[in-house]
């Protein structure tokens, strides 16, 4: 089985199968070892599932390295090592650093305002905030 899935493997596109793979082969021994002591009827159905799945990628990346689009997987599923995160998912991780940054301040100047004593302590005075005017 293991020639076998070498031999499918090199169907695949020189590119993706030097990004990808030495990690296939590796997740393939790994699941073989899984259910090899299983018995036959599982095997055959592992087999049988490898090579569809196999030959299902191929055909996928070959129509992907010829025509630039997923014939067989939505996008959502395509293994690409050119992923970005949205504009969207940007600008909100800038608006929550920013809120971080001036919860800090604003408990900063908060805790400054309040003396430390061990009696009761006084109402909390409203500071100005030193990050932002």
């Amino acid at each position: 089985m293991l020639v076998l899935y070498r031999r499918l493997l090199r169907l695949y596109p020189s590119a993706y199968r030097c990004e990808y793979g030495e990690e296939m082969l590796a997740v393939f021994l790994s699941a073989k070892a899984d259910v090899w002591e299983k018995p036959f009827a599982a095997r055959a159905t592992f087999c049988l599932r490898e090579i569809a799945g196999l030959l299902r990628g191929m055909l996928n990346e070959r129509v992907h390295s010829l025509f630039g689009f997923n014939l067989l997987a939505p996008r959502r599923f395509a293994m690409r090592s050119e992923f970005r995160f949205p504009k969207s998912a940007t600008i909100l991780m800038f608006l929550i650093l920013a809120g971080v940054i001036l919860a800090i301040e604003k408990a900063a100047s908060i805790s400054a305002s309040i003396p430390y004593t061990n009696s009761q302590l006084p109402p909390i005075n409203a500071a100005p905030p030193t990050f932002a005017p």
